[in-house]
């Protein structure tokens, strides 16, 4: 197969790589570090472009905006196809809004600043993903993570979910998309304390 995934220099979007390539697949890489920034409506554009022949698309880098556009992007240029995109949300995308029933109960951090515009755009994406449940092209797979070893996670107490089971878990699901419909998947901290959780800026 051949594969094209962004954010792929750090965390999940490194051991995804790492993973595809290690098990002899062509892998294309587009990161921010390497003259690829998502929030550039042209690196977008360049990305689609080199991502024609590809079999998957794992949409991992993080960018308020590009990300969700790159999505769409995608969906479109891709639809009617057999591939499979697989998107990097994240658990954040449950997080009640406004006026919904147990926003009380969230942390004010949750609402402010960077977390507020990460927390609004993998909504976005899971609610893009979830209106198309019943589309058959292309195939797509939502992750919602739970909080990852990566630079952007959260720093708390107990043990972090580690990107290489992650990339484990994701692989195994992409050997097995053909025979089996998964629609999205929720990869969770067990006993996650929130109490100890603190925001890492």
């Amino acid at each position: 197969m051949k594969i094209a995934i962004t954010g792929h220099t750090k965390g999940i979007g490194k051991s995804l790589y790492d993973k595809f390539e290690r098990q002899g697949h062509t892998v294309m890489g587009f990161s921010a570090s390497t003259g690829f920034d998502i929030g550039d409506p042209i690196s977008i554009k360049e990305i689609l472009d080199f991502s024609l022949d590809c079999d998957i698309f794992i949409n991992n880098a993080y960018h308020p905006t590009g990300q969700t556009l790159l999505l769409k992007e995608f969906l479109s240029s891709w639809n009617g196809t057999d591939k499979l995109i697989i998107n990097i949300c994240s658990k954040s995308a449950l997080v009640p809004a406004e006026g919904e029933e147990g926003v009380e109960d969230i942390r004010p951090w949750l609402r402010q600043g960077w977390m507020a515009d990460y927390i609004a755009s993998k909504k976005e994406q899971n609610k893009i993903l979830r209106s198309r449940i019943f589309k058959n092209t292309p195939r797509t797979l939502n992750v919602l993570t739970g909080i990852v070893d990566t630079n952007m996670a959260l720093i708390f107490d107990s043990g972090k979910l580690k990107s290489p089971d992650v990339a484990d878990l994701i692989y195994e699901l992409v050997e097995y998309s053909d025979k089996i419909s998964i629609q999205e998947i929720v990869i969770d901290v067990p006993g996650l304390d929130w109490n100890n959780v603190k925001v890492f800026i």
